[in-house]
């Protein structure tokens, strides 16, 4: 994928989410969605990366991830709109949307669920492929800090590792979970030493470059799959959205509603000021003026998405 192409797609999310966020604000969805905000260069990395053999599973935080594989985004408003029309028929909602057709097989909307289902999807595929002679796909398995505390998480990696499945356990990690910052809750959890411990090799990437993000994931991929191992990769990411003080002590961000300006084309402001948002990181690969003729292509591209009733 060129750096065009990944900024038309790191644009597509973020416009999406927006887009989301201004019917989430207007109350038009029964069914809880979450954002991913900020989020956007990891997802686009991943779809860029993965093979079509390769499968992925995901959270219950998706979108992004949703965004980054379907340029048909309305079909997914859609379904978080539980349309007929929607990509899988109203069926699946959020939190459980699937789309097997580029890769995702599964998401839950339980708290580390996905982790040890992620290892037996691995192990499937790498059983039916050894018995065609090929070792050629990874799973990818998407998780966030919060479900690391869950005891699932240290499980899967164990079953993986002894497996000898290849797989990248992904943690996004933005300092949150339910409504809490890590160092409120628990300790920091050193994720190097603890794949140390299972001899699993551990990647942090912090740059939320998604340029950078592709060619490290496929190094990546490529060393999980050659070693026969799972490999751990832990990912920075600022969740971009709304903060507010509960009391003087404390301070909440809302993970529901994001930055949610208007997106239209004559004002546009889908580009955070934050030094660590992806879009910001990936301006510096073009021009202003390509820039502007990229977001132009985008913003064609999604004329009506949000505007059903």
């Amino acid at each position: 994928m060129s750096v065009q192409e990944t900024i038309l797609n790191l644009m597509r999310c973020r416009i999406s989410m927006l887009k989301v966020n201004e019917a989430i604000r207007e109350k038009r969805f029964s069914i809880p969605l979450h954002l991913g905000l900020g989020h956007e260069a990891i997802a686009v990395a991943v779809a860029s990366m993965k093979e079509s053999q390769d499968t992925v599973a995901l959270s219950h935080r998706n979108m992004h991830y949703n965004f980054a594989v379907q340029k048909e985004g309305s079909r997914i408003l859609q379904e978080y709109l539980l349309s007929e029309s929607g990509l899988k028929k109203g069926n699946y909602g959020s939190m459980n949307l699937i789309q097997p057709e580029n890769g995702i097989v599964y998401t839950s909307s339980i708290l580390g669920n996905n982790l040890c289902v992620a290892v037996g999807i691995a192990k499937g595929n790498q059983i039916n492929e050894r018995q065609k002679g090929t070792d050629s796909s990874v799973t990818v398995v998407v998780t966030g800090d919060g479900a690391m505390e869950e005891g699932a998480f240290y499980e899967s990696l164990l079953m993986a590792k002894t497996s000898k499945v290849p797989m990248i356990v992904l943690v996004e990690n933005n300092g949150w979970s339910m409504y809490t910052q890590i160092h409120e809750r628990r300790f920091e959890i050193d994720l190097p030493k603890l794949g140390d411990s299972l001899s699993i090799p551990t990647y942090q990437l912090n740059s939320n470059d998604a340029i950078e993000y592709i060619e490290q994931l496929k190094d990546i991929r490529l060393r999980a799959i050659e070693d026969s191992t799972p490999i751990i990769v832990e990912v920075s990411v600022h969740t971009l959205g709304d903060y507010w003080v509960e009391d003087p002590n404390r301070r909440i961000i809302n993970y529901h509603h994001g930055l949610a300006p208007k997106i239209d084309q004559s004002a546009q402001s889908i580009v955070h000021g934050d030094a660590m948002d992806p879009l910001h990181v990936a301006s510096k690969y073009v021009s202003a003026e390509e820039w502007s003729e990229l977001e132009q292509t985008v913003l064609t591209e999604l004329e009506g998405f949000g505007g059903e009733q």
